[in-house]
C-alpha cells in the first residue's frame, strides 16, 4: 500500500511539472506569417495544419484555447488563392451574434468587386463571363 502513495505522489508531481513548460500558441504571430495572394496549401503549411473547416470559397482554422478563443477566416478565389483574411476573436463574434439578435448581416463586398444592383444580389466574381461555357 506504501509503494502505491510514492507512484501516485510522484505521478501528479510529472503532471505538475511538465504543465509548467507548457506555452500556448501566439496565435496572433501565426496569423501575421500568412499572407493574401498565398494558396490554401501554403496557408495550411505556414499555419502547420489543415483547415478545420472548408466552405466553396473559405477556410477557416479555429483554436478553442481556453483563454483566447480565436477563429482565422481565409476567402478564397476561384483557383484556391488568398484574396481576404480575418483574424476573429470568439469573444467578437460572440457580441457581433448578440448585437445582431442571431441574423446574418449582410456582408460587404471585397475589395475590388464592385456594389451589388440589388440586396442579395449575385456576386461579380461568381457571375459567368460572356462567352464563358
Amino acid at each position: 500500500m506504501h509503494r502505491y502513495r510514492w507512484v501516485i505522489l510522484v505521478g501528479a508531481a510529472a503532471v505538475l511539472a511538465a504543465g509548467c513548460w507548457y506555452q500556448r500558441p501566439n496565435f496572433q504571430k501565426m496569423y501575421n506569417r500568412t499572407e493574401i495572394g498565398m494558396t490554401i496549401e501554403e496557408v495550411a503549411k505556414t499555419l502547420k495544419r489543415k483547415p478545420t473547416m472548408t466552405l466553396e470559397n473559405e477556410a477557416f482554422y479555429i483554436y478553442d484555447d481556453p483563454e483566447e478563443p480565436v477563429r482565422m477566416r481565409f476567402v478564397l478565389n476561384e483557383n484556391q488563392v488568398v484574396i481576404a483574411k480575418f483574424f476573429e476573436s470568439k469573444w467578437d463574434l460572440a457580441k457581433k451574434t448578440e448585437e445582431t439578435m442571431g441574423e446574418i448581416p449582410v456582408t460587404q463586398p471585397l475589395p475590388g468587386e464592385e456594389k451589388r444592383t440589388y440586396p442579395g444580389g449575385p456576386i461579380p466574381r461568381f457571375e459567368k463571363k460572356p462567352g464563358e461555357p
